[in-house]
Parts: C-alpha cells; structure tokens; sequence
C-alpha cells in the first residue's frame, strides 16, 4: 500500500467517459455534468495512512470527497446523493476497488503503480475506462 501513498494528478487525454458513465447506470443530467467537469480540471487523488486504516481524497474542481478505509473491509459513503458501498483490497500489487453505487452496476477499479505513474482501470456492465496519474 506504501508506494499508492500521495498526491496523484489526472493526466489530460482525450478518453470519451460517457459509454462507461452510461454502462454504470449513470443518468445524462449526471454524465453531462461529469464530463464538463473531466474537460475543465485536473483530478487530484490522494491516498494517505490514517490511523489503522486509509483515507483516499478525490478533487476535481468545485467536487471534492473523501472516505476513510481499511484494506479488506468494507466501507460505505454518500456522494453526490448517492449511496456507495465497496471494498479495498491489495491482490499482486494492484490496489482493487470494488464498489456499488445503489441503482448502479458493480465496478472494480484497478490501480497499478510503475514509477511515478499510476494507472486507474475501472471497469461495468462489461465496459472499461483507463485513467493514467503522475505522483506530484
């Protein structure tokens, strides 16, 4: 879990989320509003050792959440009036997320680390979208 600890920045591509976003289950109001959002700022995530457990820390914009977990266990969160429920784990160095948003498909993100790079493959409904940070 060590070298996922800091502030990653979003890398600026040209990846279209709406054919993921619409896979999750996600409204057009909601994708309209995300995809604004991914055009007009960076992502900054951070991932920080916080007690016995973790706090991972999303930014982008005027949209900023954060949720405290532990590897292995389940957690939940609200966000942007939706109900989130998931789970951490660590599986040959890749940072697994396994979350479900109520009303929503399942989605697993997976996050490897090489160098100062960090990949985010997120995948639902059988569609998936890469997101590549750089340690800042």
């Amino acid at each position: 879990m060590e070298a996922f600890l800091g502030d990653w920045v979003s890398i600026r591509d040209e990846v279209d989320w709406t054919p993921f976003m619409k896979a999750s289950g996600m409204d057009d109001e909601k994708i309209e509003f995300y995809n604004k959002l991914d055009k007009e700022h960076d992502t900054i995530m951070t991932f920080a050792k916080e007690g016995d457990g973790y706090i991972f820390k999303s930014e982008s914009g005027p949209v900023k959440y954060s949720l405290n977990f532990q590897l292995g266990k389940p957690y939940e969160m609200t966000f942007d009036e939706m109900n989130i429920t998931g789970i951490f784990k660590l599986e040959n160095g890749a940072l697994i997320d396994e979350s479900k948003i109520s009303g929503n498909n399942a989605t697993v993100t997976s996050r490897t680390i090489s160098g100062d790079t960090m990949v985010a493959d997120s995948t639902t409904g059988g569609i998936t979208l890469s997101r590549s940070y750089k340690k800042k």
